[in-house]
């Protein structure tokens, strides 16, 4: 079967669902990209068209306080809700791979069979959602490292939200949910596979964290205790392409599209609104 499509988007980057939205292009993505809880818009952005708020939030460290603004996680809920009740997620979340197949056409897989879509006009916001891109110049860059842990035994009395240190090895750690904390690191892959960045000595260097931060425990003779559930690993390589003229990367920010109006207003996207609404799901 194929499918045939005047603009298409690829990724899942809060850029793209909002791109899509706006231009009521479909979107193709393998990988949900949503954002995290610290993923936060760095000025104040006027949300009020999709009836969201954009409050402001203090992120304190032991060195500085910096003031960045909420709203990407429920704008990102918002636009998927919406995008997929107008029928603009034309294969759902179901793709196990993107490739393009030439010039006009991509080939879309899941798990049981794959499909041939055709395009005028391709916008890549995700590069690591699509292959087959012929890529021209690679240049090596440490992947960032994703380290999501639980958080036991810890007072909601922690003053901080964010922990930094000059070492590429958990160079930020945030606390921006109760009970929970994200370490980011810029490891090479042999480093992240190696046992000296490994659980063990996360749980090592989360500790004394908690020391330096004087994070205290619920209980007089226990410490924070910090588990490792999950490492996620984002590739950083900057590469350059050579790609025709209807293949592009758009070099949007999120702040400038979450001004522009979209064109028109589809029926699917009103009932989609109007179903939040009716949840209580949009103040």
């Amino acid at each position: 079967m194929i499918f045939n499509y005047d603009k298409l988007v690829v990724g899942s980057t809060l850029s793209a669902l909002l791109y899509s939205y706006i231009n009521h292009v479909p979107v193709v993505f393998v990988e949900k990209a949503a954002p995290l809880a610290h993923d936060l818009f760095e000025e104040r952005v006027d949300l009020s068209y999709f009836k969201l708020k954009c409050d402001e939030v203090k992120i304190l460290s032991p060195t500085c306080e910096t003031i960045k603004y909420s709203g990407k996680q429920c704008l990102f809920d918002h636009l998927a809700y919406c995008l997929s009740l107008a029928g603009l997620i034309p294969f759902s979340t179901n793709l196990t791979g993107i490739r393009l197949d030439s010039d006009n056409t991509i080939r879309v897989s899941t798990r049981t069979c794959s499909y041939t879509v055709g395009f005028n006009e391709l916008l890549i916001f995700n590069r690591h959602d699509i292959s087959g891109l012929p890529v021209t110049e690679r240049k090596k860059k440490k992947p960032l490292i994703l380290d999501f842990m639980r958080v036991e035994y810890i007072k909601k009395t922690n003053p901080y939200q964010l922990w930094e240190t000059d070492e590429d090895f958990l160079k930020r750690i945030w606390f921006m949910e109760y009970g929970k904390a994200v370490g980011e690191s810029y490891l090479t892959e042999k480093q992240s596979q190696s046992f000296d960045y490994s659980n063990f000595y996360i749980k090592k260097k989360l500790r004394y964290v908690a020391d330096e931060l004087s994070i205290k425990s619920h209980f007089a003779k226990k410490r924070a205790t910090f588990i490792p559930e999950e490492r996620k690993i984002i590739n950083r390589d900057e590469e350059t392409f050579d790609l025709p003229e209807n293949i592009s990367f758009p070099l949007l920010k999120e702040e400038t599209l979450c001004q522009l109006s979209p064109l028109q207003e589809s029926f699917l996207s009103r009932i989609a609104k109007n179903n939040l609404d009716s949840l209580g799901m949009m103040p």
